[in-house]
């Protein structure tokens, strides 16, 4: 991955973003965490569309090593959507993901 000015600034950005979706006005290290994170799998999704056949299979075995909060997200997608897109508690829908 190629560090450039607007990589940073992107990460900054991000940063400070996911800040502001949990109603901070500080960034922490698990803001840019989470951003580079973000920025590391767009170019994973690039890599698996274009590139080498090499990057190609590299960038679908990654994608096959999802993390806890893809899984967590994924199971509530399913979950709301087999209610028919209707509002669900949050503690509703951990009970029914955990199931």
């Amino acid at each position: 991955m190629y560090v450039t000015p607007r990589t940073l600034l992107g990460i900054i950005r991000l940063s400070q973003a996911m800040a502001k979706l949990c109603f901070r006005d500080i960034v922490n290290q698990a803001d840019v965490d989470e951003a580079i994170k973000l920025m590391d799998y767009s170019f994973r999704s690039l890599n698996s569309k274009s590139g080498s056949a090499k990057d190609k299979r590299r960038a679908i075995a990654d994608g096959n090593n999802e993390d806890r909060m893809t899984l967590i997200m994924r199971g509530a997608r399913r979950v709301y959507e087999s209610r028919g897109n209707k509002p669900i508690a949050v503690n509703d829908l951990l009970n029914l993901i955990n199931k």
